[in-house]
């Protein structure tokens, strides 16, 4: 009980900012045949708001409604680098990627595969507590990155041991030089964010196998 309490203190801010798990329990999704690309653009519409586009490569184009209203780096943003860095399958931008569809989603263009509600529960079975763990990973991170604690291992190591974990993890226990790239690429996609004038956008590729491109618009 005391591990699972450690967890929720993580998951507070991002329950306050996305309701990420009510999300991820009342979604509806569909499992493709295989992972589908995605190009995902954050758009900044001011100081503190922004939108986001996912252009998924079977021609569907969704809008993702995001409820925080960052200082610093977009918390589907921080979810991205994170998970594509640490190759969570099972996280939010893979899940995506894996044909889910969240209730904060809109569909902005094309037409979406037949009988996805049907298959929505045999999705969500098997992410189990994956998407937690990644909402979990993904605090942790930003609050190792923010610190700028990424190059003092024992201080990581306590941290990561202190964090609620699942039964039984998507991906292997993190070394130091995975949390040190994760916390620079972080760091990167901040000051990329923070250099953006409101009315551009950056835009990232979330393909099957491959690490974070981006570019600025």
């Amino acid at each position: 009980m005391d591990e699972l309490l450690k967890g929720v203190r993580y998951l507070l801010p991002c329950i306050e900012t996305r309701l990420h798990i009510g999300i991820w329990l009342a979604c509806v999704s569909y499992r493709s045949s295989r992972e589908l690309s995605l190009e995902i653009t954050f758009a900044k519409k001011g100081l503190r708001d922004y939108q986001v586009f996912v252009r998924r490569d079977d021609g569907v184009l969704l809008q993702v409604e995001s409820f925080d209203r960052p200082t610093r780096l977009p918390h589907d943003m921080a979810h991205f680098v994170v998970e594509n860095e640490l190759r969570l399958e099972q996280g939010f931008w893979g899940l995506l990627a894996a044909g889910v569809l969240f209730t904060n989603m809109r569909l902005a263009a094309g037409r979406l595969r037949p009988r996805a509600r049907e298959q929505s529960r045999s999705v969500l079975k098997e992410a189990g507590q994956h998407p937690i763990e990644a909402e979990v990973l993904v605090s942790v991170m930003l609050s190792i990155a923010e610190e700028r604690a990424d190059d003092d291992w024992q201080v990581v190591q306590a941290r990561l041991k202190e964090v609620w974990k699942p039964r039984k993890s998507q991906r292997g226990p993190l070394s130091h030089d995975e949390v040190r790239r994760v916390c620079r690429e972080l760091r990167i996609a901040e000051e990329q964010w923070r250099a953006l004038s409101v009315g551009q956008s950056i835009t990232f590729v979330w393909a099957p196998h491959k690490r974070l491109q981006w570019t600025r618009r």
